[in-house]
């Protein structure tokens, strides 16, 4: 992922994801190391962050980018939450790189709205 920030840097480019912990994370931390904007959209309100272990990287984020939501204060990260995130990841998206997604995964939902909107998708079969 930091090949990739560093590839894109100066290409007027956002890393955006629904901040999940990890290859989310290791996304937003390349593109603040690479000085580029990130935002992270969040399945709960503002006032707390999911998974806590993003807390710190969330603070970073907000100096370069910043965080949003579609949900109000106090509104927990519940399992119905994640799918509507997922819909707002997909506005920011021009491309994406993933995992093949199975059915009953969050994942499965943010694949879908990009489907509808024919955008890229590039799956990352683990192979070199």
């Amino acid at each position: 992922m930091g090949k990739l920030a560093e590839d894109i840097t100066g290409q007027n480019a956002l890393f955006a994801s629904g901040l999940a912990f990890g290859i989310d994370t290791i996304a937003h931390r390349a593109a603040l190391k690479n000085n580029l904007p990130t935002a992270g959209v969040l399945a709960n309100g503002l006032d707390r962050i999911y998974p806590t272990q993003n807390s710190i990287l969330t603070k970073q984020m907000t100096e370069q980018g910043g965080l949003l939501t579609d949900f109000m204060s106090n509104t927990n990260p519940d399992k119905q939450n994640f799918p509507k995130r997922n819909r707002i990841v997909a506005v920011f998206c021009t491309g994406l790189q993933k995992k093949k997604p199975s059915k009953n995964s969050g994942h499965h939902s943010l694949h879908l709205h990009l489907k509808k909107k024919s955008l890229l998708i590039f799956y990352n079969t683990g192979k070199h």
